[in-house]
């Protein structure tokens, strides 16, 4: 985890690292908000100078109340202090001007790393194969991956699927923040990702599960074709957009790997980890 690092000459933090290849810088003027940028970044960053990054935000006060964030080198370019579209926000208090500071940040190396192809998911290993959970924001990945996790999955991520050329998939295991309705059930459940053995290496993918919490919803999974698991992958991807071909070849090697592919919306997460896991045991049990 990086270190915000004082500048005493001019009273500012800086973080600079290279998140998956995307080289990303922050700077703040406040000692209260650098001693919490650690939290936002991504995992698996190293270090860089910061000088080379190519991507940067500013965090900025003038009474320690309220905050600008600005996006202000965007692909080496420099905004224009007048250029409305590098604010992020203005004005905000520290947590908005954290919360929105984090989406940023994962937004950009999940939209911009060169090798890698960043699906909004939940995942966690199983038998040296990744469980792939697609979905939006409060669609219940969080809580599904954690009740996955208590029994007995390895954490990868609550956040992105991250696949490479092959079609593996990475982990993305980060820190929860900021306080989220998922936050408060994992609390309620005495579960806590961040403290959870992390997976390190990438898993070819095993199942692709395309479900949502409904309440009163009854898990009656259903197959999916080839097609119907590429677009449950491809409509989550954050770049299919802008590099389709990539996106489309990195979800093709992972379906390659015949996984197991099912939809249902769901209840309440527990009821789903028993049969879901059995499904798994019952693919990998068969022949190749």
């Amino acid at each position: 985890m990086m270190e915000a690092s004082p500048n005493p000459s001019v009273g500012v933090h800086e973080t600079a690292f290279d998140a998956f290849g995307v080289r990303v810088g922050v700077t703040v003027d406040d000692g209260d908000i650098a001693s919490r940028i650690a939290t936002i970044v991504p995992p698996q960053s190293r270090p860089c100078d910061p000088s080379a990054v190519e991507q940067h935000f500013s965090v900025v006060t003038t009474d320690g109340l309220s905050f600008t964030v600005r996006y202000d080198v965007r692909d080496g370019v420099l905004a224009h202090p007048l250029q409305s579209e590098s604010y992020v926000v203005s004005k905000a208090d520290p947590e908005l001007a954290l919360g929105l500071l984090d989406t940023h940040v994962h937004g950009v190396v999940a939209f911009r790393a060169p090798d890698y192809v960043f699906i909004g998911a939940g995942v966690v290993g199983f038998e040296d194969r990744a469980i792939v959970i697609p979905g939006m924001a409060l669609s219940g990945k969080t809580t599904l991956v954690a009740a996955l996790v208590r029994a007995g999955c390895v954490y990868y991520s609550d956040q992105y699927a991250v696949i490479d050329d092959r079609g593996w998939v990475h982990p993305y295991a980060r820190r929860r923040w900021p306080h989220t309705p998922e936050d408060q059930w994992l609390a309620a459940n005495q579960v806590d990702l961040a403290s959870s053995v992390a997976g390190e290496a990438p898993l070819p993918v095993g199942a692709v599960v395309a479900t949502s919490y409904w309440p009163g919803a009854e898990w009656r999974p259903k197959p999916l074709s080839r097609g119907e698991g590429l677009l449950a992958l491809l409509s989550h991807a954050v770049a299919a957009q802008h590099r389709t071909p990539h996106v489309m070849h990195a979800i093709n090697r992972a379906l390659d790997q015949q996984p197991v592919m099912i939809a249902s919306d769901r209840h309440e997460a527990d009821g789903v980890v028993a049969p879901l896991l059995a499904e798994m045991e019952r693919a990998l049990s068969r022949p190749a």
